[in-house]
């Protein structure tokens, strides 16, 4: 499988469109005049019985997994979102959320909500990002990355905290297509924290094999001093390489 990697890792996509000339950069309205080659579908969490309700939420008991959506391929997902109710503070870092791609055992997407959606530390607070867009203090939470699948694709969320998340409610917008490309590959996302960090040893934020794109992290920070962390460099080091291809001046200049 090839592989991308929250953080953020995907790997490159490459969408079937009709053949065209394609719609000019700048205008996101640009391209909406073609027609497309896909099916549109969604999975939510409306009500099974909704001819004649209204139960739109989805509960998830204590170490529960609820399996959001089971799609057959070839597809691409578009849009998931998310709002929650959850009684226990900082619950975005006690549900997690996995994706798996075309039947296989261990997810490539395995990160909490909250920093899934660009958020860190458990708290609702309003992002707002080309991929990611979080709205109403944390409240409406939005991931618009092209996540393609040949096969299947499996999202769940398990309830890691100790008390029950009394409603989720869920879009997972997503396309139907024939065929996809064969140098399309596949988005996967990690999530890795330390506590604490070790005084002058690099933390390290991915260590992947294969062949993709990387397309970005998130990093969330608790400073236990009042010392200013955001010194520590940025090293890419690609293909085994002893000396980084890519060096950065600093944390505060690689997220400024």
């Amino acid at each position: 499988m090839k592989a991308i990697s929250l953080l953020l890792i995907s790997t490159g996509l490459s969408l079937t469109l009709p053949a065209a000339a394609p719609p000019l950069p700048g205008n996101p309205l640009a391209g909406l005049e073609r027609l497309k080659d896909f099916g549109t579908r969604r999975v939510s969490s409306s009500d099974p019985n909704w001819r004649n309700g209204n139960d739109d939420r989805r509960g998830i008991a204590v170490g529960a997994t609820l399996t959001l959506a089971e799609l057959e391929g070839p597809g691409l997902i578009a849009h998931i979102w998310f709002t929650i109710a959850h009684r226990t503070p900082y619950y975005s870092r006690l549900l997690t959320l996995r994706i798996y791609w075309d039947g296989e055992e261990h997810p490539s997407v395995e990160c909490p909500v909250g920093d899934f959606f660009g958020i860190g530390h458990g708290v609702d607070k309003s992002f707002v990002s080309l991929p990611i867009r979080v709205s109403s203090e944390g409240r409406g939470r939005n991931c618009y990355w092209p996540m393609p699948f040949r096969k299947s694709a499996r999202i769940t969320v398990t309830n890691e905290s100790k008390v029950p998340c009394a409603s989720i409610y869920y879009y997972i917008d997503w396309q139907k297509h024939s065929t996809l490309p064969d140098d399309t590959a596949y988005f996967h996302a990690c999530y890795r924290q330390e506590h604490p960090c070790v005084m002058g040893r690099n933390y390290l934020l991915a260590d992947i094999a294969g062949r993709g794109h990387y397309v970005g992290t998130i990093q969330s920070v608790y400073a236990m001093s009042a010392a200013w962390y955001g010194e520590g460099d940025d090293f890419f080091f690609i293909d085994g390489e002893a000396e980084p291809s890519l060096r950065g001046t600093g944390t505060e200049d690689y997220f400024c």
